[in-house]
């Protein structure tokens, strides 16, 4: 308590607001490194031991813990502005195996059932198997489809072994994203090891409707990780994850936004670069679903950091792209996570940010998630 009344009085009385999961934060814009230095300075004090200290673009990022208790510290450049943010967590994650492990790796942009669903479109899973054989997944899509997840996950698996997920990462609360993770854990949990869960819920305060309308990820995830004995982990901007073969930087959370209104969990998406070592440093932005104004404070952010040689383009394409995140981006392959009939008869004529993605810049092939599971590496490696 002392040691936030400190930081409350060096950012100012009305800096402070409730986070999800009684985390707390602090945020204030036209400060300093002078600021930051200070509040850096009080958790050595304290006893705050540095995890990592990163300076992306223009921003730094520290991240300090002791025992459980956590605190991510942020000096956002652009702004002149300090972000803080405090919480307890069991394992601060860093690593997820070893990155030099000599294995094969892939990227899959997985497939959806569009043909059942009501709007043909929407959904988003991206799997990779990593140089251990365990595996990366980011979302998943449909809970309808877990069935076909399994048999992705077995057949990629040595016999009478259990498919083991390194890092499961849900970008954000739509059941077009978590759906697939939920069915596992009710029906296949036995099936498979899941090491770590990776999610970020936003401040309630965030929303401009003033509250929650997807609350999976306030109450249902966390029980379902307590109860199959799986470390959650809250990610953080400047975070850096460690996989067998691959790295994933953190490049964006809700908290990046905040204090800005968002009006549904599409723009608290968690955001992050995957780099294929093994495909001479191949990256992958995953956007999840970011759109507009919330993409251009990614850019504002994080500049050319994002230049990237794969993009999943935001919101499946159907919506929210913005020519300042493109430009920035500036991938070589897109993954359109919609089907096949919507991709052609909607997103790559119709929507006006891209066809500037598609015919203005560099695209070369792209991919859409229809019918089968689509391998994107090594076929798109560098």
């Amino acid at each position: 308590m002392y040691l936030e009344e400190k930081i409350g009085s060096i950012m100012g009385e009305t800096s402070a607001y409730a986070c999800a999961h009684e985390r707390r934060g602090f945020y204030r814009d036209s400060l300093s490194m002078k600021e930051f230095d200070e509040i850096y300075a009080l958790l050595a004090a304290d006893g705050f031991e540095t995890v990592f200290d990163r300076n992306v673009a223009d921003n730094r990022y520290v991240f300090c813990r002791k025992g459980k208790e956590t605190v991510h510290l942020s000096f956002l450049d652009c702004l002149d502005g300090i972000r803080v943010l405090m919480g307890e967590s069991e394992k601060v994650l860093t690593s997820c195996g070893d990155l030099s492990a000599q294995g094969k790796t892939d990227l899959h942009l997985m497939h959806m059932d569009y043909a059942n669903q009501f709007s043909h479109d929407n959904g988003l899973g991206l799997i990779s198997t990593l140089a251990d054989g365990s595996f990366l997944i980011i979302d998943g899509g449909w809970g309808r489809d877990a069935k076909n997840l399994m048999s992705f996950l077995e057949e990629r698996t040595e016999e009478g072994k259990k498919p083991v997920i390194s890092a499961w990462l849900l970008t954000h609360s739509h059941e077009d994203h978590y759906g697939n993770f939920r069915e596992i854990m009710t029906n296949y949990a036995d099936r498979l090891e899941i090491q770590n869960l990776i999610f970020c819920v936003p401040p309630e305060v965030l929303f401009s409707r003033g509250h929650y309308q997807d609350r999976f990820l306030v109450d249902a995830a966390p029980v379902l990780a307590k109860e199959h004995n799986i470390p959650w982990t809250v990610p953080v901007a400047g975070q850096v994850v460690e996989l067998p073969g691959v790295t994933m930087e953190i490049l964006y959370t809700a908290e990046t936004y905040y204090p800005h209104h968002i009006g549904d969990d599409n723009n608290a998406s968690t955001v992050s670069m995957l780099t294929f070592h093994q495909y001479g440093d191949t990256k992958v932005l995953v956007s999840g679903d970011l759109s507009d104004n919330a993409l251009n404070h990614l850019v504002m952010l994080n500049g050319n950091t994002l230049k990237c040689d794969i993009l999943q383009v935001p919101h499946h394409g159907c919506s929210g792209g913005t020519k300042w995140f493109f430009d920035a981006s500036d991938p070589r392959v897109a993954l359109f996570s919609t089907a096949e009939d919507k991709y052609y008869e909607r997103i790559a004529t119709n929507r006006a940010w891209n066809r500037y993605l598609l015919t203005k810049l560099h695209v070369e092939k792209t991919y859409y998630a229809d019918g089968q599971y689509q391998l994107i590496l090594p076929e798109a490696g560098k």
